[in-house]
């Protein structure tokens, strides 16, 4: 048997299959099992992934984007319909669950500009990324 995984779960904040994304979980969480959640605290597969966390007591640890932060070394600010925000902050994010929240593997539930930063840094750290692109 091997070690539970720090498992870092992202995708789309407009997926919603959340039956899927339970059977998933549930199904690795049984073997090799889940020491740790780590997500970054977005609507949709993040919410649904800590609510899964939650109700197993799997531990989440939580990596939000500093979208306001405009003085962040590197900003690049945009303006959106809320106002300006840090265009990096979302990358910037990404980099951070792999340096400082150490996972062993990741699943990828969709795609998106996000999704697909996030995958193209777990492939450069060589980390193992299960994929469900769709839904």
């Amino acid at each position: 048997m091997s070690s539970p995984l720090r498992l870092l779960v992202f995708g789309g904040r407009d997926f919603a299959d959340r039956e899927w994304l339970y059977a998933v979980l549930d199904r690795i969480h049984s073997e090799p099992g889940i020491s740790v959640i780590i997500q970054g605290d977005e609507p949709g597969t993040d919410t649904m992934t800590r609510e899964w966390a939650e109700s197993r007591r799997v531990p989440v640890e939580i990596y939000a984007a500093a979208w306001s932060d405009l003085s962040a070394p590197g900003a690049h600010i945009k303006r959106g319909r809320h106002g300006d925000y840090n265009a990096r902050a979302g990358h910037d994010r990404n980099q951070r669950m792999i340096d400082e929240g150490k996972p062993d593997a990741a699943v990828q539930i969709s795609s998106g500009a996000g999704t697909t930063d996030m995958a193209r840094r777990l492939r450069v750290a060589g980390l193992p990324i299960w994929e469900r692109i769709g839904s």
